[in-house]
């Protein structure tokens, strides 16, 4: 089938473009663990079978984010390399454990003793919408989501293809981020629907302001974006055809700051990048927006509008040890 074959020839295609693909996969275990027979008893060096398999996958990880052609020496570039792939995976696993963690209500009061009385002090988790928190692909998602590209190609869009609107999510992110965050929901319209709009602009008024200053996003701070789901709403006595698809990002503020703390502390290689990763992990934010639009064949508008947005820290839902 013509269409299924353009469908497979195009993620082939798009592998090196989408952020998920984790090309050091071959010395972590399924559970995201470093593999013991490729290091030393000490688990910090490689052995010589784990120097061949991360010597090929650096060179291609390098060469993809152009680390190569900026004329970095070996060495930093090795550094630079390992950092941000085993940072890749280890954030990964740690939200993947998020979701067996118990979470904290919306609201809850958290006590600061003093010499003389106790002060109750009231603290909102960073909130846009009340929507599902997800952080993770879902890979019986990913199948399903396969499918439901096939019927939009197929009987709705021929034109449709995830990497733009990919693409075009990620630039929707910035934009309407930027507009909460300066607080212009006059000009969200457009954007988003009414419905969004009121129940932000709710809960952003509870926000602190550490937590305003979070919201904002720029292009070069989402490590991390894919598709969790392509939802096919169909009415056919109405004959309308509607696709809303639930995008997953992970935004880090500073990135840059982050990797100068990898080489310019004052402990091992190793663990300057321990402790710099933990410091990242606690700090994501996780987006989560749902575009809709309407694939009727009569349909006026073939814009996508955000039903649907939240911003959220995985950090707030652990359970403190």
């Amino acid at each position: 089938m013509n269409i299924t074959n353009n469908l497979i020839r195009e993620d082939i295609q798009n592998m090196n473009n989408v952020d998920y693909i984790d090309i050091f996969n071959q010395m972590l275990t399924s559970d995201g663990i470093l593999r013991s027979e490729l290091f030393i008893s000490d688990n910090l060096h490689m052995n010589g079978q784990g120097y061949v398999i991360w010597t090929k996958a650096a060179k291609n990880y390098l060469r993809m984010n152009g680390f190569i052609s900026k004329g970095l020496s070996n060495l930093i570039v090795l550094k630079i390399g390992m950092a941000s792939i085993l940072s890749r995976s280890f954030l990964m696993m740690s939200l993947r454990k998020s979701s067996s963690f118990k979470r904290y209500p919306l609201v809850y009061i958290r006590s600061i003793s003093s010499d003389h009385h106790h002060q109750h002090q009231h603290y909102r988790p960073l909130m846009l919408m009340d929507l599902p928190h997800i952080a993770y692909p879902n890979i019986f998602l990913i199948i399903k989501n396969f499918f439901s590209r096939l019927i939009i190609n197929g009987h709705f869009d021929s034109t449709f293809a995830i990497k733009p609107f990919c693409d075009g999510a990620r630039q929707a992110l910035t934009v309407v981020s930027q507009l909460i965050g300066n607080g212009q929901f006059d000009d969200l319209p457009g954007f988003v629907t009414r419905e969004v709009i009121n129940e932000v602009k709710q809960n952003y008024e509870h926000l602190s302001s550490q937590q305003k200053q979070q919201i904002p996003v720029e292009e070069g701070e989402i490590i991390f974006s894919c598709p969790y789901l392509i939802g096919l709403i169909m009415d056919e006595q109405a004959n309308t055809r509607m696709v809303e698809i639930t995008m997953i990002f992970h935004v880090l503020k500073n990135p840059e700051l982050y990797r100068e703390e990898m080489f310019e502390g004052s402990g091992s290689a190793f663990s300057n990048w321990l402790s710099t990763v933990k410091k990242m992990r606690d700090n994501i934010i996780v987006c989560n927006y749902k575009f809709l639009r309407d694939m009727s064949k009569n349909a006026s508008d073939d814009s996508w509008i955000i039903t649907g947005l939240n911003h959220w820290s995985p950090n707030e839902y652990f359970q403190q040890s």
